[in-house]
């Protein structure tokens, strides 16, 4: 039986990922700040099995870790916006650069594999290229990864993130705007429909995690779909799902950016590729936003 630690746990990602591994057998621990309050989704964790640590400072965090003995860590925790305020630097800074710093350095000179969640926004032709202040925060933070890679001889793998989508993700993405304008039959006001996109469901992704864990250590690999796609071409995507239309108005003087086609070309974990189609994915999350009866 391995041990995971588990950072991020209350996000969407992370949820998946701790309830995945604890269906697998896995001991979980999951760290996470007192400050924030997620007690709701912990407590659910913790009753699938999951040993919650929850830290105020750290020297907490830092024991956390340690005491864990983890064979494996997923360092998914992260704060992301879009564009910034003054009042979210601080934040940012001590989600994307602090707690991770702290961990890495906890864990320095014990045998375990640290597996870091990156994201595509960080990159240009496979270099580093901050287009906003959450993307240099998360370069910062894989600037500080290969320190301890490189000088604490710390097993750092980080894999890159592209588009994800699933039931029950709250956060401000396009999918869940999409699945919510399909349900409620209302309009959404999208950008160009040239924008390309590379969307990959939830379950793939945390499949590839588990997967980036084992094999030979590797320094960056990344988890994307087969093929990239519009945002025109997934409303139709959407729409032969479910068998339905979706009202969708387009601004096409929105120009598109093109940072998903020239972000990298780093390979997939070893022995891992996506398991669900665009389609297959779309309804699964479709049918989980409908009203429940009663």
């Amino acid at each position: 039986m391995s041990r995971a630690l588990v950072t991020g746990a209350t996000g969407f990602l992370g949820r998946r990922l701790t309830s995945l591994l604890i269906a697998r057998g896995w001991t979980v621990t999951v760290v996470h700040p007192v400050e924030s309050d997620s007690q709701v989704t912990l407590e659910r964790l913790h009753s699938e099995g999951a040993t919650i640590a929850r830290y105020t400072g750290a020297d907490e965090l830092r024991d956390s870790a340690q005491n864990a003995r983890p064979d494996v860590v997923f360092h998914l925790a992260t704060l992301y916006r879009r564009s910034h305020t003054p009042a979210d630097i601080q934040r940012m800074m001590r989600a994307n650069v602090e707690m991770g710093t702290i961990l890495l350095d906890a864990l320095a000179g014990m045998d375990c594999v640290v597996v870091a969640a990156m994201s595509y926004f960080q990159y240009r032709d496979s270099r580093p290229s901050s287009y906003s202040l959450y993307s240099a925060t998360k370069q910062a933070f894989s600037v500080i990864a290969s320190y301890y890679r490189e000088l604490a001889a710390l097993d750092v793998r980080e894999v890159v993130l592209f588009d994800t989508y699933g039931p029950s993700d709250t956060r401000e993405k396009l999918i869940p705007a999409l699945i919510e304008a399909a349900v409620t039959r209302s309009n959404l006001s999208l950008g160009s429909s040239s924008q390309r996109l590379n969307l990959l469901f939830v379950d793939d992704v945390v499949d590839g995690l588990v997967a980036a864990a084992g094999g030979a250590a590797f320094e960056r690999t990344a988890l994307r779909a087969d093929h990239n796609v519009t945002v025109g071409a997934l409303v139709k995507e959407l729409e032969s799902a479910i068998g339905g239309s979706v009202d969708v108005t387009f601004d096409e003087g929105r120009a598109a950016n093109d940072l998903v086609d020239h972000s990298g070309n780093w390979k997939a974990p070893e022995g891992w590729r996506p398991g669900v189609s665009l389609g297959q994915g779309l309804l699964e999350t479709y049918r989980a936003a409908q009203p429940s009866d009663g």
